[in-house]
């Protein structure tokens, strides 16, 4: 699966430079964990994980799994975004969560879905054999405290 999308400030205009971190679990529904690493939340967030940053026309891609829904659990598949405004602000936003997913429900997109950068729901297309969602990013957008960056 590819994730694609296009960062926007608060204009609406697209923003380079934007550094964008991922992670999920595997197709199980688990975080799986290196044992080298050290850090004890690098090594709970598992080896499932992507940074990108923004190019000139504020768009980013990464290349992943469809990641699993936990196990024995009610929350659907999803995948962590944060973002980081170098200079400026670090926080996370609304899960990539797909809407074949039969977990997302209307009780769970009200619980989980808060629209923080953007709506995170996404709906997965497949083209030339391949699987791709789409998540636009909007700085700020429903993050408490956030203000502007000076670009």
């Amino acid at each position: 699966m590819v994730v694609v999308g296009r960062v926007l400030n608060q204009k609406g205009q697209p923003q380079p430079g934007i550094v964008i971190y991922a992670y999920q679990t595997n197709s199980k529904g688990i975080y799986p964990e290196s044992p080298e690493v050290r850090d004890f939340e690098t090594r709970r967030q598992g080896t499932l994980r992507a940074w990108v940053k923004t190019d000139v026309s504020g768009r980013y891609a990464f290349d992943t799994i469809r990641p699993g829904s936990y196990p024995a659990d009610d929350i659907p598949e999803h995948i962590h975004f944060h973002v980081i405004e170098p200079g400026c602000s670090t926080y996370y936003i609304d899960d990539i969560m797909f809407t074949d997913d039969p977990k997302l429900t209307p009780k769970q997109i009200k619980r989980i879905a808060k629209d923080r950068g953007g709506n995170g729901i996404t709906t997965p297309y497949k083209k030339d054999g391949i699987w791709y969602v789409i998540r636009d990013i909007h700085l700020g957008q429903s993050i408490p405290g956030h203000s502007a960056c000076i670009s």
